[in-house]
């Protein structure tokens, strides 16, 4: 799948701390930018510059190599993300448990500091 967007949205996707957008296409592809698009090229032209990314491989691949349930993972991240300046023990505490040293450890952390596999692991532990 090949995407104009936003460059500031394909950094957002790709890098830095991450989204809900970032985690979900990095949960069914492999996201990456082709191609910054200069405003110029554009008319009218507008404020800001454009990015082309590609996005490899969709599946539903990560879910089945983690033998997650789908619909529960997106249940987690979604409620993670839900007030992205609490810590996750905050925004998880009515979702799941956190109990474990593993859970303790990624529960004083906030959603734009885990990363995809952590997200997992959450999942994992919560079956």
């Amino acid at each position: 799948m090949v995407l104009m967007v936003q460059h500031e949205v394909a950094q957002r996707i790709l890098g830095g701390k991450e989204s809900l957008l970032s985690i979900s296409v990095k949960a069914y592809g492999e996201p990456k930018i082709l191609m910054k698009v200069p405003a110029r090229y554009f008319a009218p032209q507008p404020a800001v510059d454009s990015a082309v990314i590609v996005i490899k491989n969709i599946s539903r691949k990560f879910f089945t190599e983690n033998k997650l349930d789908e619909e529960k993972f997106w249940q987690i991240v979604k409620a993670g993300f839900a007030h992205k300046r609490k810590k996750l023990s905050s925004n998880l505490k009515n979702i799941i448990s956190i109990e474990n040293q593993t859970g303790r450890e990624l529960g004083n952390k906030r959603a734009e500091d885990l990363s995809l596999a952590e997200w997992a692991e959450i999942a994992k532990n919560n079956d």
